[in-house]
């Protein structure tokens, strides 16, 4: 019996110890520190977070921030710590600075994985807050050793203002992000193989160069620049040698770039002509030679991909409309004509410079 008694009180306190580890568990869980954004006594930033849904959150920003940096979120705070991550050909790109009275701080990360870019974010934000801090804190400490000490005696009398009106002290209101801040460019140069239906029945294959600034925003915006030389192959023609030649130089602008796939991009982009076209029969006895200007606009339909990390392949395909007509007309018939509506094709290798 008396065994019993003392199993019985053994797992009681058995018992009894285990409910206690268990409520001690709980009550740690439950008080450890959470990332929150108006919580705690450290210095204050205000949070702009923008990345694609695939990427981490601004709340899994703040907890891979948190160990690092003792920064607290409110919206309310006058410093802005700005991070935007967007997505391209070459990855993800991630952008932090932080904003006061003027942009400091600035750093870019690049990497394939979106969850890599979050993380060197993170740690690029902590130096930057650490160090913002560590020098306003100077600062502050500096005006205080410059402040003269003032006179012994009893304080000045407060005089009543002429209206009596209390004045309100100043609030301070959150930096608000220029545009050009959340935006960045990529300059690329390419070479280009095409033809294009500018001579009527004969087509005109060509080699191009073209320069490209794209602009990155709420979505990627292109400009290109190209100038572009060929001609058509010399055919017999009336007891002589045909032939055409054209030089031109062709304006387009991309709207938006859709991403159709990690690594493929298609636009639809207005575009004009600009050039001159030199037609001319020799070596037969009605020979002639005609220049005329080429005028056109039309649109054009790219396709991008990557190759690699640097190059990218780009295949295009449009309609042009010439605004000048242009028949060549010799005493053997009419040679070349243009056409109402033309048709161009390019395959094109693209370099982005920086």
């Amino acid at each position: 019996m008396i065994a019993d008694q003392h199993a019985s009180k053994t797992g009681g306190r058995r018992r009894s110890s285990s409910r206690s580890r268990f409520v001690a568990v709980v009550i740690a869980v439950l008080l450890s520190p959470t990332p929150t954004f108006a919580a705690g006594n450290g210095p204050r930033a205000r949070l702009v977070y923008s990345a694609p849904n695939a990427c981490p959150n601004e709340n899994q920003f703040a907890m891979l921030l948190a160990p690092h940096s003792d920064v607290v979120f409110d919206p309310a705070a006058s410093l802005t710590l700005f991070v935007r991550i967007t997505r391209d050909q070459r990855g993800h790109r991630g952008r932090v600075s932080l904003v006061a009275s003027k942009e400091e701080g600035a750093r870019e990360v690049i990497a394939d994985r979106c969850e890599d870019v979050v993380r060197g974010l993170a740690l690029f934000s902590a130096i930057a807050l650490d160090a913002h801090f560590e020098h306003r804190r100077k600062d502050v400490q500096k005006d205080l050793e410059e402040e003269p000490l003032a006179a012994e005696g009893p304080p000045p009398r407060e005089e009543p203002g002429p209206t009596g009106v209390p004045m309100r002290s100043p609030v301070a209101k959150p930096a608000v992000i220029a545009p050009a801040e959340a935006e960045h460019h990529r300059h690329l140069l390419g070479l280009v193989l095409g033809q294009e239906d500018a001579a009527g029945t004969r087509l005109v294959r060509y080699l191009g160069a073209f320069a490209e600034l794209e602009i990155h925003r709420t979505w990627r915006t292109s400009l290109r620049a190209s100038l572009n030389v060929g001609g058509v192959i010399p055919q017999s023609f009336g007891g002589g040698a045909l032939w055409l030649g054209m030089g031109w130089t062709r304006l387009d602008v991309c709207p938006m770039w859709a991403e159709l796939a990690p690594t493929l991009l298609a636009s639809l982009c207005p575009a004009g002509e600009l050039g001159l076209q030199r037609a001319a029969l020799d070596g037969a006895a009605g020979g002639a030679a005609r220049v005329r200007p080429w005028i056109s606009l039309g649109g054009v339909g790219r396709l991008r991909t990557r190759l690699g990390h640097t190059v990218e392949l780009e295949t295009s395909g449009g309609v042009f409309a010439p605004l000048l007509p242009f028949d060549f007309r010799t005493l053997s018939g009419l040679a070349y004509t243009t056409p109402r509506v033309g048709v161009a094709v390019e395959l094109g290798l693209v370099v982005p410079l920086f």
